[in-house]
């Protein structure tokens, strides 16, 4: 009779544990979501502040520079920065 209370408690705490894990990646994953779109266009970003830093070494803003941009289509519904 010990041996079925010991069991139980076992399947207890794995039940309890599992609960867990699942509430903790409900959380994460509309997060990890959200984030993705701002590390994918890092390098995107790198080459604006780039463009910046040279403006600015060559005494002030040039109004004639422009800054390339490409259009991109995107299949998914998350949102997009930096496009």
């Amino acid at each position: 009779m010990n041996n079925s209370l010991f069991n139980s408690l076992n399947i207890e705490k794995i039940v309890t544990n599992l609960n867990k894990i699942l509430d903790v990646a409900n959380k994460v994953v509309p997060l990890y979501n959200k984030v993705k779109p701002i590390f994918n266009n890092i390098p995107t970003l790198n080459s604006i502040l780039d463009l910046i830093n040279t403006e600015n070494k060559n005494d002030g803003i040039n109004s004639n520079s422009s800054i390339k941009t490409e259009n991109k289509k995107v299949s998914n519904n998350l949102p997009t920065f930096f496009q």
